[in-house]
C-alpha cells in the first residue's frame, strides 16, 4: 500500500522541456491559495514542486513571505529534503 501511494503521488512528474511542466508563478500561488482559502477555508498549504534547477532561493522565499503576508492563518508545509539539497 505504501508503494502504491507513493506512485500515486509523483505520477505528475514530468522531465524538463516536456509539454505538460510547469511552473507557478507567485501570482498564481496566491490565487490558488485565496481561492483555497475562501472555498474550504483551508488550515495549511503543501508546498512542493519538484526539482526544477532554474528556481533558486528566492522563489521560495518570496512565495513564503508572501503566504505569510496574505494568508498568515494559513500554515506552509514545504520542501523536501532533496529540494533543500538541490536548491542550496
Amino acid at each position: 500500500m505504501y508503494v502504491s501511494q507513493i506512485a500515486s503521488f509523483v505520477r505528475f512528474t514530468r522531465p524538463p522541456g516536456h509539454d505538460e511542466s510547469y511552473t507557478v508563478s507567485l501570482e498564481q500561488v496566491e490565487s490558488r491559495l485565496k481561492a483555497a482559502w475562501e472555498m474550504f477555508g483551508i488550515t495549511q498549504v503543501m508546498f512542493q514542486g519538484g526539482h526544477n534547477p532554474k528556481l533558486r532561493i528566492e522563489y521560495y522565499e518570496d512565495a513564503f513571505r508572501l503566504i505569510r503576508k496574505k494568508f498568515p492563518k494559513v500554515g506552509v508545509h514545504a520542501l523536501s529534503a532533496s529540494e533543500i539539497d538541490m536548491i542550496s
